[in-house]
């Protein structure tokens, strides 16, 4: 299961992966789509659920789980 800290890896509107996000707490993605003249947002997850291929998490999150950060923005 992904958990906050972890990249979200997937396909907008493309055959290929082409867009990623971070996972925050409270299952936000924090991201930002090219050309949409928009800063970068968060938005529940669940909304991109379906264009998500692949979860990514540093090896050290893997190791020691207690050792993932406190992820505070905004």
């Amino acid at each position: 299961d992904a958990l906050p800290g972890d990249i979200v890896l997937g396909r907008v509107m493309c055959p290929v992966v082409n867009h990623c996000g971070l996972l925050l707490e409270n299952n936000l993605l924090l991201h930002q789509l090219d050309g949409d003249g928009r800063l970068s947002r968060r938005e529940p997850a669940r909304r991109w659920q379906s264009m998500i291929s692949h979860v990514a998490r540093h090896k050290l999150f893997i190791d020691d789980p207690s050792s993932r950060p406190s992820i505070q923005i905004g």
